[in-house]
């Protein structure tokens, strides 16, 4: 079991921050910072861009499925990485927030939080919140097909292969 991973989510300072000082920094550091994704969003396989990433393993996953505190705190975790990205996700539905316009960079071309939202996907399946990343997906797919800017559609097939259990190296 990654016992730092599990006191990390029950907000104690394992890290340099605790899990509700990482969740209540503003957008410019959530822009910024580059190695807080690997431990919100943990993956199986070593982070190629934190050495220090936490590693899920079994047993760790089957707590982040079962415990009801972990659970919450990934639920937590997913609306503010959505809420930096300008979407939310409330009464079981993926909306637009009025910030989407200063993410507005993120939606026009493949760039680091496209690999974001890869590890969110990704970790938010193996964590047993397949229900969220299906959504999301869904509203990204919706989105960028509807858009007359089609520099995103490679990353949809790496999107859909994170909710396949591919792509979990990030």
């Amino acid at each position: 079991m990654n016992k730092r991973l599990i006191s990390f989510y029950k907000n104690e300072q394992v890290y340099n921050l605790t899990f509700d000082q990482v969740l209540n920094q503003n957008d410019d550091w959530f822009e910024e910072c580059h190695n807080f994704i690997q431990v919100i969003f943990p993956l199986e396989k070593a982070s190629a861009f934190n050495k220090d990433a936490p590693l899920l393993d079994r047993e760790t996953i089957e707590l982040f499925r079962t415990d009801l505190e972990l659970i919450r705190n990934f639920e937590k975790a997913s609306k503010r990485f959505l809420k930096f990205l300008g979407l939310s996700f409330e009464n079981d539905n993926i909306q637009i927030l009025p910030n989407l316009d200063k993410q507005l960079y993120t939606w026009a071309e493949f760039n680091h939080n496209s690999l974001r939202i890869t590890r969110f996907l990704a970790s938010a399946t193996i964590l047993g919140q397949e229900k969220l990343a299906q959504k999301l997906f869904d509203f990204l797919n919706k989105l960028i097909c509807s858009t007359e800017n089609k520099r995103l559609t490679t990353s949809l097939s790496y999107w859909q292969d994170a909710l396949n259990g591919i792509n979990r190296k990030m």
